[in-house]
């Protein structure tokens, strides 16, 4: 019973680190239909890749059958379904969050349900569940989160060649006995093919690496099971490896550090900059062919402009918090 509640739990902590940092599409409206674009703050309705959020004291209603792919639904206020047909289809990197307030609820209709990845974590019928709670392609239904013993900084797969280089780095572990690797052709059965030993106990950064050799499918998923010397377990959030590649590079500021994620190594040298909102340079870092995933810590805190180039390809510019 223990080890099924905790599984993939982390995601409650490691949905904001891992994001892509787009800007959120959010709900405007007291009372709205998820396909109207009046309901939205970006006056159109949720795309693949966007994080959704249904503000607190707003209600978004379901009452057709939607398929989205890679998707964060995170509820605040109320998911509701309504009429027959409402349903909401989901792939497998997709992930329903419910916030501590946030419901879902339906009519009683066996048909208005949430599928992730092909499997059932709604059922309909009724049923209201109660945030805090979540639910993806490794929950059983929607689960409720505890405490975890491991912090995560980042986890990324990349291609190097025909082998996929996964890497992931903790700020914090307790009690950790061994991470094991997990692949998946589509998104829903999953084969362990590694397993590396854990630090342990730690408030320090551990960064962790495993070369998946001759993985020759187009599409791969990959996801980290990682194990307490309790036996207990969690997962991470899924990640899809293509082979024509991913964006190029993405950054995010995670605990206090700058976290670098190529998709593919790059042929030079890369510069990082931190630069304040007055055009003051804080920092310059200078990276030779990088590739997969780099944790930078930073010396400063608050606001920053922060650019990645390469004089070529790659020209990041975002506003981070430190």
């Amino acid at each position: 019973m223990i080890r099924a509640m905790r599984k993939l739990l982390a995601l409650l902590l490691i949905v904001s680190s891992f994001s892509a940092a787009a800007t959120p599409i959010k709900s405007k409206i007291k009372k709205g239909m998820w396909s109207d674009n009046s309901t939205w703050d970006l006056t159109r309705s949720p795309n693949p890749g966007d994080t959704v959020i249904i503000k607190a004291y707003d209600t978004v209603l379901v009452d057709r059958n939607l398929s989205v792919s890679n998707i964060h639904i995170q509820v605040q206020g109320a998911l509701q379904f309504t009429g027959g047909g409402a349903k909401l289809v989901l792939d497998a990197v997709s992930t329903v969050e419910v916030m501590a307030g946030g419901t879902i609820s339906s009519d009683k209709n066996a048909s208005q349900i949430i599928s992730i990845g092909g499997a059932l974590k709604y059922p309909g019928n009724g049923v209201v569940i109660s945030g805090p709670a979540i639910a993806n392609s490794a929950t059983t239904g929607f689960l409720i989160p505890v405490v975890l013993p491991v912090k995560y900084l980042g986890f990324s797969a990349v291609r190097k060649s025909t082998d996929v280089f996964v890497q992931w780095a903790t700020s914090q572990e307790s009690g950790a006995d061994y991470y094991e690797i997990e692949r998946s052709e589509d998104g829903s059965n999953w084969k362990a093919i590694g397993r590396v030993s854990a630090t342990g106990t730690s408030n320090n950064t551990s960064n962790y690496s495993y070369t998946d050799k001759n993985a020759s499918s187009k599409t791969v998923y990959y996801r980290i099971k990682q194990v307490d010397l309790n036996e207990r377990y969690e997962y991470t959030s899924v990640r899809i490896v293509k082979a024509d590649g991913n964006n190029i590079v993405d950054a995010t500021a995670v605990r206090g550090n700058i976290v670098l994620q190529f998709a593919k190594q790059v042929q030079g040298q890369v510069e990082v900059r931190l630069v304040s909102f007055n055009g003051t340079v804080v920092s310059r870092q200078q990276i030779n062919r990088p590739v997969g995933q780099l944790i930078i810590p930073a010396t400063v805190k608050g606001n920053y402009i922060l650019t990645v180039s390469d004089q070529q390809d790659i020209q990041v510019n975002k506003q981070i918090l430190l």
